[in-house]
């Protein structure tokens, strides 16, 4: 079971392809590293690249897939 904003983080990453604490709109502070510490132990979110202290997080194959099902039910929830 994916907690709500884990959800929208997933969405965020999957449409802007990869995050960092500074570019990510969904979570601020501590709840941006709960979730990121949340969906790398559920094996959604591996790290990218590390530039200096800042790390860029994309989707694993896994969590491409679980976004396109995510947006699957939200468009069939909208028609």
């Amino acid at each position: 079971m994916l907690i709500p904003r884990a959800v929208e983080m997933i969405k965020e990453i999957y449409k802007k392809g990869k995050i960092t604490r500074k570019t990510c709109d969904t979570a601020f502070g501590g709840m941006y590293y709960f979730l990121t510490y949340y969906l790398r132990k559920k094996g959604l979110i591996e790290v990218d690249s590390v530039d200096g202290n800042t790390k860029y997080w994309r989707l694993t194959k896994k969590g491409k897939r679980v976004a396109e099902l995510i947006m699957e039910i939200e468009k069939a929830v909208k028609e």
